[in-house]
């Protein structure tokens, strides 16, 4: 089990919509709050065992909870620390990058895999609808839930999604989708051409 997965067993959370991020945040010492920012999606300041994690007001809800989860994720793993990150949405990274580990905090914070794993399975067959309906379920963004699916190979094999495939689910979606567009794609307009300090007390 993970740590973002031992900390919901430890809330009591059973069902996917309880994951509060707010709620989250705050036992763990950490307040949220959503403010204009420019040229970053989150950051967060920390000291000692309390932090502030400020999250882009206009974005959207999906954005918002996946950036206070990374944010999380460093408050976890990188306390002490000052960091200059970029605050993607999940996808692979460098194997010792901070940014990774904030990342797999994430995905397993939004969709713990004793929760995603049973729904996931009982799919069937890998459809836009379906992924759909698991992202919902989750409230993350497709291609989020499209990466994560793939790398967990939580269906069976001959339904795993291939490299091209995923791909072409995220393309799909974001054209299609104006949910899509507003959950991840104006994610990595605005994050590729900015990083945002995230510093640790």
């Amino acid at each position: 089990m993970t740590p973002a997965e031992a900390l919901l067993q430890e809330l009591g959370i059973t069902e996917p919509e309880e994951i509060d991020l707010e709620t989250i945040a705050y036992h763990v010492g950490a307040r949220v709050r959503f403010r204009p920012l420019c040229g970053c999606e989150a950051h967060i300041l920390g000291c000692g065992g309390h932090a502030i994690i400020t999250v882009k007001h206009d974005s959207s809800a999906r954005r918002k909870r996946f950036s206070i989860a990374h944010e999380l994720g460093h408050w976890r793993f990188h306390r002490g620390k000052t960091l200059v990150c970029r605050v993607d949405e999940y996808r692979p990274r460098d194997a010792q990058s901070p940014e990774k580990a904030a990342d797999g905090y994430a995905a397993d914070l939004l969709m713990p895999r004793y929760l995603f794993a049973p729904r996931a399975s009982a799919l069937g067959r890998i459809a836009f609808d379906s992924i759909g309906r698991v992202a919902e379920a989750f409230k993350t963004s497709l291609s989020v839930t499209v990466l994560v699916t793939q790398a967990r190979a939580s269906f069976p094999r001959r339904y795993a999604l291939g490299g091209a495939v995923a791909l072409l689910c995220i393309a799909y979606v974001t054209a299609r989708t104006s949910e899509m567009v507003d959950a991840s794609t104006s994610t990595s307009r605005s994050s590729r051409n900015a990083t945002s300090a995230s510093i640790f007390g």
